[in-house]
């Protein structure tokens, strides 16, 4: 029996020597394709495995409550730091758009001064996803396009402002039934609700922080909105009824004007400046 085994042994060598001469002369490229086949196998699976990796981690960031925490954190940032630009672009925007409104109870309607207060924005159910402008999609494009402008983030939240402490400023011609007058209007606290989309683009890397250089921000409909409005800064015309809903529908009216369809356009890059700097 030891006989017999030690002959299939070297039956068994033989064999594996024959064969391995064979291949070297005459096959061994089928070498190379096996390896060649088997690492582009490897590099799939490790794209696919990566792939899944970052679907997962922007579905965690963009349904977990840190999202809306970081958000409202940097608004509110921003709200401070900036808040002297951020007042006269909200001058600035609002009367490049009373320009195209009508109100009943009023023309030439100027805003002349603009304090937002302490109270920032607010967002809730927040949705963030980043937009890269680019024709590939694939994980090397997003990671090494994602560093080259431009791109966009797109955030979808409602937004709810109730701020008590603002005031806007105004200067226009009111009508009364028996005639009109000039005076000062003060508008007193707002409070809005609504869902936004915002837009925010990076065109250029020479844009200091938040290194945002355009907004653009869409209401998916009319918000609510309440506020106060006083007269001669002490009569708070408000407070009577007939008035109150003509001043509100006057106001909802001219909403829909600049919200509805429309989208409000911010160029940012023009408020990361001095106070001076108009956007």
């Amino acid at each position: 029996m030891a006989v017999i085994g030690f002959n299939l042994l070297y039956m068994c060598i033989g064999i594996s020597l024959f064969l391995t001469w064979l291949l070297a002369n005459y096959i061994s490229f089928i070498w190379v394709l096996v390896a060649f086949v088997l690492l582009c196998l490897l590099v799939n699976y490790k794209k696919i495995e990566i792939d899944e990796e970052m679907e997962s981690e922007r579905i965690k960031v963009t349904t977990q409550e840190e999202t809306e925490y970081w958000a409202n954190y940097l608004i509110g940032r921003c709200w401070v730091v900036f808040s002297a630009n951020i007042e006269e672009a909200a001058r600035s925007i609002a009367n490049r758009r009373l320009r195209d409104m009508t109100f009943s109870f009023a023309e030439n309607l100027e805003i002349t001064s603009v304090s937002l207060g302490k109270q920032t924005p607010v967002l809730s159910n927040v949705r963030v996803t980043d937009n890269l402008q680019s024709p590939s999609h694939s994980v090397f494009a997003t990671v090494f396009q994602s560093f080259r402008p431009p791109h966009q983030v797109t955030v979808k939240a409602t937004l709810t402002l109730d701020s008590t402490d603002m005031d806007i400023e105004s200067h226009g011609l009111f009508k009364t039934p028996i005639n009109a007058f000039d005076a000062s209007a003060i508008i007193k606290g707002l409070t809005l609700h609504g869902n936004v989309e915002i837009i925010l683009s990076r065109e250029s890397r020479d844009v200091p922080f938040p290194h945002f250089s355009k907004a653009k921000v869409c209401f998916a409909e009319v918000p609510k909105l309440h506020t106060n409005v006083y007269i001669l800064k002490f009569v708070n015309i408000m407070r009577i009824p007939f008035l109150q809903d003509h001043i509100l529908q006057s106001l909802k009216s001219g909403l829909e004007q600049v919200i509805s369809p429309k989208c409000i356009d911010i160029q940012l890059d023009r408020c990361w400046g001095s106070s001076d700097t108009k956007c």
